[in-house]
């Protein structure tokens, strides 16, 4: 056999390092890598460039919308940009040949197109450039009325002292069932009364009532010069008048619980003076003078269809909530001798039982009233229900009561927690203890500090009955 050997330092020698081809196709591999690298940079400083450059494009499309909109008057005036010579197409001499921080010049031209009332003009802005791929133009499009920008100006400081008006374009202050009538006023009757109340819809105020009238139809007419009619200068107090006699008025009153948010269907409404069914007392004020108050009640209940009809003594399962509605209208006085100041009211109101007794005492009742700081501004104001009104400018509504037992307590309630579901804060205090007096647990109030605690939450009756309070 023979024996083949080999020399293992020229195996060594023959196994190393790299061919020339193998060198060769690897440099043709990293080529064809730097170039798809320099192809791929080309293309992002492309993208990166046309991105910039449309960005440029629409700010100043938007530059130029802005500048339309900003016109001076609307009438042509010297010297004035104006929405009528002004706001117009740009001509070939006109438009404009801009050069921003960039890489391109833009062309900026836009078109105005009136519509046929004038009342608005239709704006195209377009501007075009020319970047490394050809021509480019972009569009912005909108719309210019024709506002005076004397007016415009309300938008942002609000409508000062005018009256804002809200549903059916009417003061809120009135009774949401009232029906529009002719000359800008709105017609109510409270339930049962046959009375209409006639109101002044852009003021709220009250002009007149007629005694034995019927509520006209919607855009009727009540002349007020009729007979059984008078005029009125004054402003309505409404709300009402709960019941809850049963024990379980005398727990915390929160959301589900029994108590005075929610009065028991089953607790009768006991009958206010039909003639005087709430009074006015204590109207002290600055100068000569007595305001007046005239009231109209009715009892009522709540269905479980959530109507609320006239109580005529339907069965329990049928009522969720038995009641009196009321309204009056209140007369001020003027209380300063000027005409350019409005006429106000000072004073108590408290409730007038029929046939049951306002005292201490298991067979009696107390009244509480619903009230709280609602807006936690530190003041009780007037819209708050205060023990005593003051300088009374203007419409009050929801000024509701609560009639417990004499020997139970006037349900109190925490302040709303909307993130846990208590939306309503239906605390009540002291109202009437015995016949027209009153022992108020919470008094009209206002704060030196934020801190509304000790000597920083002053008190504001009796001694100091004459200061007006915030109506809202």
């Amino acid at each position: 056999m023979q024996n083949i050997s080999m020399n293992s330092a020229t195996y060594k020698k023959r196994n190393s390092g790299f061919s020339t081809i193998e060198a060769l196709v690897a440099m043709l591999i990293l080529s064809f890598g730097m170039l798809a690298l320099v192809s791929m940079q080309n293309t992002f400083s492309l993208t990166a460039d046309a991105a910039k450059q449309r960005s440029e494009a629409t700010r100043l499309a938007q530059q130029k919308l802005d500048e339309l909109r900003a016109y001076e008057q609307v009438v042509a005036g010297s010297g004035k940009f104006s929405f009528n010579a002004n706001v117009i197409s740009s001509t070939s001499a006109t438009q404009e040949t801009l050069t921003p921080d960039s890489n391109t010049t833009f062309l900026r031209s836009w078109i105005v197109t009136p519509n046929s009332t004038g009342m608005y003009k239709s704006v195209n802005v377009t501007v075009a450039w020319t970047d490394r791929q050809g021509n480019q133009s972009l569009s912005l499009a909108s719309v210019i009325s024709r506002s005076d920008p004397s007016e415009i100006g309300t938008l942002g400081v609000g409508p000062g002292t005018t009256i804002v008006r809200k549903p059916k374009n009417r003061n809120i202050n009135i009774p949401y069932p009232a029906v529009s009538i002719q000359g800008d006023r709105s017609a109510f009757q409270p339930p049962g009364s046959g009375v209409v109340i006639v109101f002044d819809n852009t003021t709220g105020n009250v002009k007149g009532k007629c005694t034995g009238a019927t509520l006209p139809t919607e855009g009727g007419t009540v002349n007020l010069s009729g007979a059984g009619c008078d005029t009125v200068e004054g402003y309505l107090l409404s709300g009402y008048v709960r019941f809850c006699t049963s024990s379980n008025c005398s727990a915390s009153n929160q959301p589900g619980d029994d108590g005075a948010q929610y009065a028991n269907a089953a607790d009768p409404t006991l009958p206010l003076n039909s003639l005087t069914p709430l009074q006015l007392i204590d109207t002290s004020n600055q100068t000569a003078g007595t305001p007046t108050l005239t009231c109209y009640s009715s009892r009522q209940v709540t269905l479980n269809s959530g109507i609320n009809a006239a109580d005529t003594g339907q069965a329990s399962n049928d009522v969720t909530a038995r009641f009196i509605s009321y309204a009056c209208i209140v007369v001020p006085v003027n209380h300063d001798s000027n005409a350019n100041t409005p006429n106000r009211w000072w004073g108590r109101v408290t409730i007038n039982p029929d046939n049951w007794t306002i005292d201490s005492g298991s067979a009696n009742y107390k009244v509480c009233r619903f009230t709280a700081d609602y807006d936690l501004s530190g003041t009780m104001s007037n819209n708050e229900h205060p023990l005593w009104y003051r300088g009374v400018t203007g419409a009050l509504d929801s000024q509701n009561y609560l009639v417990v037992k004499g020997d139970s307590i006037c349900p109190n309630d925490k302040p709303t927690d909307p993130v846990n579901g208590d939306f309503v804060n239906a605390n009540t205090v002291v109202h009437q203890t015995s016949g027209s007096s009153v022992t108020g647990s919470e008094l009209s109030f206002t704060c030196k500090t934020m801190t509304c605690a000790g000597s920083n939450k002053v008190s504001l009756e009796p001694s100091t009955l004459s200061e007006d309070l915030p109506t809202q």
